[in-house]
């Protein structure tokens, strides 16, 4: 085995794990738990209680009540800062200012309950951001290819494990990781992908210019972050606390503007053909960047209105990638098409299959100990059973003429793949 090999095949169940956490997440696992309240900076050492428009405030609290952030536990203060998920149970108590008394009210965390709609969207989304990552993957050619790849990788992990409920004392380092995982990877990886796809185009001193602000913005961004936020949970003071959400909210925009502009910098000094191939990751890239734009301007919640119009705005951007990796020749689609409908049909029995037996041991299954010994000898029986039954839908795709088939971008005038 390749060392290439390796890697592409540790990378393939490292994102089988992920889309797997993240539907789990989304339709087998018990809803997300949070601190139903939003801090706002009041004065030095003090934060005004705000409430959040997908939950009421607890009982004991009011809008407008001063917390004196500095009595609290940094996992406390890790925890009501980044409104992210906390295990089941998870309680704290706030030292409330009130009419110049100090006050400690207890908090619980509250699930937060996605109705269907949207995990039908976080399914949809999460297997097209698969289906490219995967392509991208395996049949990628270049820098662009592999670039994207870890686009999408690194967005699967963020949808799947760094979603995980945990208790107080690991929320620090969850948003670290997540904080990490956003600036150090997902955003280089999109520049990358920007770069090797149209940098090429551009001259030498722009080109270099690029990188070299691209990376000072990166750098600044995870050096201002962590001290913000490492000062914040530890000592109850936040690093440039009046000014900081402006700075960062600009920065932002630079650090994912820099691949929009290099897209279309390139698209102006492509020829022809050059440009045919950036057009649509260039759309896409613009789409992504809008939807991130109002995000970080808005700081919509997730169940408002303007919430669904990024969702929407994502949605066209992630079919845009998906489009113009087919279509731009990104990777060798021959192959793809061959193989995804053989590898289509087998998994489509096996799930079938496997959903009739579990429903039916559901059915009659008399304790559940019994219950998952049965499914762990169903799967079993499944896993003996699929060697044959793939050489068999092999050599039935063989002779109806499908391993034969090898499908082509079709050319139009201009060149255009």
């Amino acid at each position: 085995m390749s060392r290439v090999l390796g890697v592409r095949l540790l990378l393939t169940l490292f994102a089988l794990v992920c889309a797997a956490n993240a539907t789990l997440l989304a339709f087998g696992s018990p809803p997300g738990v949070f601190f139903p309240l939003r801090l706002l900076r009041a004065h030095d050492g003090l934060y005004r209680i705000e409430p959040l428009q997908r939950a009421s405030l607890p009982s004991g609290l009011r809008a407008g009540d001063l917390v004196a952030i500095r009595r609290l536990e940094p996992d406390a203060r890790a925890a009501v800062f980044t409104h992210h998920d906390v295990a089941r149970g998870s309680a704290i108590r706030l030292p409330i200012l009130r009419d110049r008394r100090l006050l400690a009210v207890p908090v619980t965390a509250v699930a937060d309950n996605d109705t269907a709609l949207q995990r039908v969207e976080s399914l949809a989304f999460q297997a097209m951001i698969l289906a490219i990552a995967m392509l991208t993957l395996w049949r990628g050619r270049d820098w662009a290819a592999w670039g994207l790849s870890a686009v999408f990788l690194s967005a699967l992990f963020l949808a799947g494990p760094l979603q995980l409920p945990v208790g107080l004392h690991w929320v620090f380092w969850r948003h670290e990781a997540r904080t990490m995982t956003l600036v150090a990877v997902f955003i280089p990886a999109l520049f990358v992908f920007a770069d090797a796809l149209a940098g090429g185009n551009l001259p030498a001193r722009l080109r270099g210019a690029a990188r070299v602000s691209f990376g000072l913005l990166v750098l600044t961004v995870i050096v201002l972050a962590q001290m913000h936020y490492t000062e914040l949970v530890h000592a109850g003071s936040a690093f440039m606390a009046r000014d900081y959400r402006e700075i960062m909210v600009l920065l932002s925009i630079l650090v994912f503007g820099v691949p929009l502009l290099v897209l279309l910098a390139g698209y102006r000094h492509a020829a022809h053909e050059g440009r045919l191939r950036i057009r649509w990751v260039l759309w896409s890239t613009g789409l992504l960047f809008i939807s991130i734009l109002l995000q970080i301007v808005t700081a919509s919640p997730r169940h408002s209105a303007l919430s669904q119009v990024v969702v929407v705005l994502q949605a066209l951007a992630l079919l845009g990638y998906l489009y113009a990796v087919l279509r731009t020749r990104l990777i060798d689609v021959g192959f793809v098409v061959d193989r995804a409908l053989v590898f289509g049909l087998l998994t489509a029995l096996v799930f079938g299959t496997f959903s009739i037996l579990e429903l039916a041991l559901h059915q009659f299954a008399v304790s559940d100990r019994v219950g998952w010994a049965l499914q762990a000898l169903a799967a079993l029986i499944l896993a003996i059973v699929l060697s044959p039954l793939h050489k068999r839908l092999e050599n039935l795709c063989h002779f109806s003429g499908l391993k034969e088939f090898r499908w082509r971008p079709r050319p139009t005038l201009g060149g255009e793949y």
